[in-house]
């Protein structure tokens, strides 16, 4: 793998078969790629192109594989970097959030995801934004060793105060089951909320810059926020009303925007 002007340049490999699923839900392209082959040759085609400044014709080409049965997380990378070097602030979130999706360890979307989203994709502050950031920068395997770890310590511990005869003894056993068992609980919702984070910041993202929510799905009810393109939102409803749908912001806060504004992740 190498890693030109912002770029990574990388062949697609078997791997990306592990998101197969994931490939066929991502949609039709301009142009169809239709073999291995022709992926790397366009993703090369690409990475010309972005060398050259091109930008535009860049992102178009990363795009054609994206949007195929041979997309990889880099692929959806170089399609945000694009993007981002285009001023396009929305789609380059999108993009970001999408190689994330189908690699929830990949560091440098991650970073570029942060350059590159605005203020209102921060939720937290002081020490809860602490926590939620080294959540998601701790290896998921770490949660799954210390959870088993733990559970093995219930388990000797519970042992340990049933097969106590003395009652002090027994005490001493009971409480140390107690505190592993409340330690357990706490690494699980830990995983958990790392989990949930790494896989998804948001249900789509905001493209048009200064989209306003309403309070209504009306173009005239009341304006509540004015949203910048890049921002993530959650669904708060399933189908739009009169060309309007129900979202949350990260924070909580929400309203109504055009349905024709928002991208699905």
């Amino acid at each position: 793998m190498k890693n030109h002007g912002g770029i990574t340049v990388r062949p697609v490999t078997w791997l990306v078969f592990l998101f197969f699923p994931l490939f066929l839900a991502a949609g039709p392209s301009a142009h169809a790629v239709g073999s291995l082959q022709e992926a790397n040759e366009t993703l090369e085609q690409a990475h010309l192109a972005f060398e050259r400044g091109e930008t535009e014709r860049a992102r178009e080409l990363y795009l054609q594989v994206a949007q195929s049965a041979f997309a990889a997380p880099h692929v959806w990378f170089n399609a945000g970097t694009a993007a981002y070097r285009q001023d396009d602030p929305g789609r380059a979130v999108l993009y970001y959030a999408r190689a994330l999706q189908l690699d929830p360890g990949y560091d440098l979307a991650r970073q570029s995801l942060e350059v590159a989203s605005p203020a209102t994709n921060r939720a937290g502050a002081g020490v809860f934004e602490l926590f939620h950031q080294l959540l998601q920068r701790t290896n998921p395997l770490v949660w799954v060793l210390a959870g088993q770890l733990l559970f093995l310590a219930l388990c000797y511990s519970a042992a340990k105060s049933l097969a106590a005869s003395d009652p002090d003894r027994r005490g001493h056993w009971l409480a140390v089951l107690c505190w592993t068992a409340f330690f357990t609980a706490a690494v699980i919702f830990a995983g958990w909320a790392a989990h949930q984070g790494r896989s998804l910041r948001g249900e789509a993202v905001v493209l048009q810059e200064n989209t306003v929510t309403r309070s209504e799905p009306s173009p005239s009810a009341t304006a509540v926020l004015e949203l910048p393109a890049g921002t993530f939102v959650r669904f708060r409803e399933v189908q739009p009303r009169q060309g309007y749908i129900r979202v949350e912001l990260l924070d909580g806060r929400g309203g109504f925007v055009p349905a024709d504004s928002l991208e699905r992740i």
